[in-house]
């Protein structure tokens, strides 16, 4: 099957990128020829909160980085690109970028899969729906990676062909032992924004510590708003002891050893759609602490892979958390074994394709 991915792909940063390049990957190894067209900018510099790429990642093997957000004739050419070809895929995760998606789509004029990251965005806008509409209609079949995320589709855009994948980690890291506690080291991974409720995860380890649990929180990556009024909520609380702030990114190859050296994750999201480092977690073998939107009730298995709380509030976060340790070996060794791949991802799309248009795409 010959395939063209045309969206973000190492080395440029970020968790959308990440999923491209192992869907990327894991079309390639089980069989499929694949070509990708990626971003050379795919936002104005000054709305980048981040770096743009990762320096320390070397561009996947094959990608063409000739698309720029300014220039919708490097959009139309990326579509001519995929003319011939079995399938497009393209990622969805916000409707900004719907008048590329869609010239990409007219000029392709191939069968087209679309992997829908957000199919409602984290901070909606007035005409949000309406563009996403626009582009999702448009495409012969929709993957997601949660169930939550499917039923969503289907109320957006009713009767178009759908399936979903479970997320797999999107940074390959290995399985390491707990280290020594007490005291429990707990990690918030990833950029910090008003919807991941990092207020909830800090009231919670304020009201653990109140009770005497050992307890410290690591907060590592990039923050949406400016970091000064999260140290003083830290001073407000005393909690300068407990709560270390690792602001900026992380670069793939710090991943292993940064959830290496915690006991659990924390995802104390006030709303989502599914979680990337739910993912990393369960690889890491580190138990998740969640709270219960979105597919993260999914992506957590309940006294298997880790905890979720009862509600979306401090208190029974805190709650969520005493589980955890209480149980923190039986939690990691069930993370460990539900490990997925981007080969199943792979396999679910191609899948997918042949249900939708009635032949075998071929391989390689």
């Amino acid at each position: 099957m010959r395939v063209v991915y045309i969206g973000p792909v190492a080395p440029l940063s970020g968790g959308i990128s990440h999923c491209g390049s192992g869907l990327v990957r894991g079309l390639r190894r089980t069989g499929h020829e694949v070509e990708v067209v990626s971003w050379a900018a795919q936002w104005p510099a000054k709305l980048y909160r981040s770096p743009a790429r990762d320096a320390t990642v070397a561009p996947l093997p094959g990608a063409k980085f000739t698309m720029k957000w300014w220039s919708p004739r490097s959009w139309w050419r990326a579509g001519r690109a995929a003319r011939g070809a079995d399938l497009l895929i393209l990622p969805w995760v916000t409707p900004l970028q719907a008048p590329s998606y869609r010239t990409i789509m007219a000029a392709a004029r191939v069968p087209t899969l679309i992997v829908v990251h957000n199919p409602r965005p984290h901070e909606p806008r007035p005409g949000d729906m309406a563009m996403t509409r626009s582009v999702l209609r448009r495409a012969d079949a929709l993957l997601t990676h949660s169930e939550a995320a499917l039923r969503t589709v289907r109320e957006v855009v009713p009767g178009k062909p759908a399936a979903f994948a479970p997320h797999p980690p999107n940074i390959a890291v290995g399985a390491h032992p707990l280290p020594p506690h007490p005291p429990i080291k707990a990690l918030f991974f990833g950029i910090v924004r008003p919807y991941k409720g990092l207020d909830v995860a800090f009231d919670a380890i304020a009201a653990l510590r109140e009770r005497d649990l050992p307890i410290e929180l690591t907060v590592a990556g990039e923050f949406w708003d400016p970091i000064d009024g999260w140290r003083e909520r830290i001073a407000d609380a005393g909690l300068e002891a407990a709560v270390e702030l690792r602001p900026g990114y992380v670069p793939d190859h710090a991943v292993e050893e940064l959830f290496a050296t915690h006991h659990i994750v924390v995802a104390s999201y006030r709303s989502a759609t599914q979680s990337g480092v739910v993912p990393l977690a369960i690889a890491a073998g580190r138990p998740t602490v969640a709270t219960p939107v979105g597919a993260l009730t999914e992506q957590v298995i309940d006294g298997e892979t880790g905890i979720v709380a009862a509600h979306a509030d401090a208190a029974s976060f805190a709650a969520a958390i005493e589980r955890a340790v209480a149980e923190i070996d039986k939690l990691a060794s069930g993370a460990r074994a539900h490990a997925t791949t981007w080969d199943a991802v792979a396999r679910t799309a191609v899948a997918l394709v042949r249900s939708v248009t009635g032949s075998a795409p071929r391989a390689r």
